[in-house]
Parts: structure tokens; C-alpha cells; sequence
């Protein structure tokens, strides 16, 4: 699909087109669950391979734990300014299908996915609370960053 704004690579991310050892960072924000639960390992593994040792993965995921918690509690949503209802759930759980790849093929809590990363070799992996942060020119809120954190609905 045709995405805009400035994109330097358009690949498959379980394949990318770098040497090992190539990057310090990677930022992943809601991307790992466009990969149905079979594919996480690989592309797991190739965001691995692609780091520095000591790099850092910095990854946003819902957060199967707290959308459900949130749907039952029908929690008010800042990040969508929603209160969880059957619609909500559904843009979290399975995607916000705009276009035909966005949709969520799998989904994890934060102990599934900690697992999955030991297994692709990742080490010290933490959660860190997901900040809002207030855009100037929408008014809206707008995730922060944090490794493994979590959102309203994600990790």
C-alpha cells in the first residue's frame, strides 16, 4: 500500500534487508500484531539479529490483559477518548481494518510476550507504563515511547 510521509525501506520485517548487528534501536509500534502467532517467533528472531548487542527493542502491542479488563470495567479510553464498548474492543482486539492488512492476527499479554522474546533471545525485557502526551496541534493524546509498555489497550 502506498504510505505516506517519509519511508527510507519498505520490506517484510521477518526478512529485513540489513546486516546483523546493523541498528541500536528498533521502534515497533503496532506492527507485531499484523503477524499471525505462527510468524511472531521469526519475526522476533530477525529483529534480534538485526540489533547491536545491547540494542534495545522498543515495542507497542495490545495488551490482551488490559483490553479485556478495560472492556469489562468499561474503562474511559484516552488514547481513543471512548469508553470500551463492543466497538472498541473490537478496533483493539482485531484491528482497525481501514485497509485489507490492518487487521490483528495474534494477540498476547505481557507474560505470553516476554516469553516469546526470551525465546528469540532478548534479555532484561520490562514493562513501563504508556504516557499520554498532549499534541498541540490536534488536542489529542498521543503515545510516548517506553520498551514493552503498555497502552489503554496495550502492552
Amino acid at each position: 500500500r502506498d504510505i505516506p510521509g517519509k519511508v527510507d525501506v519498505v520490506c517484510d520485517a521477518k526478512a529485513l534487508p540489513f546486516d546483523k548487528g546493523s541498528f541500536d534501536r528498533i521502534y515497533a509500534r503496532h506492527v507485531l500484531e499484523h503477524w499471525g502467532h505462527r510468524e511472531t517467533p521469526e519475526v522476533l528472531r530477525e529483529w534480534h539479529r538485526v540489533l547491536k548487542s545491547g540494542g534495545v527493542l522498543e515495542l507497542h502491542c495490545p495488551d490482551l490483559d488490559k483490553i479485556i479488563q478495560s472492556y469489562l470495567d468499561e474503562v474511559f479510553d484516552l488514547y481513543t477518548e471512548q469508553t470500551f464498548d463492543n466497538p472498541l474492543l473490537c478496533h483493539y482486539l482485531y484491528g482497525s481494518q481501514e485497509y485489507p492488512a490492518d487487521t490483528h492476527k495474534a494477540g498476547w499479554n505481557f507474560s505470553a510476550l516476554g516469553r516469546l522474546l526470551e525465546e528469540a533471545e532478548f534479555r532484561d525485557i520490562e514493562r513501563r507504563k504508556l504516557q499520554l502526551l498532549a499534541d498541540q496541534s490536534l488536542g489529542k493524546p498521543e503515545h510516548g515511547s517506553a520498551p514493552v509498555p503498555p497502552a489503554a489497550g496495550g502492552l
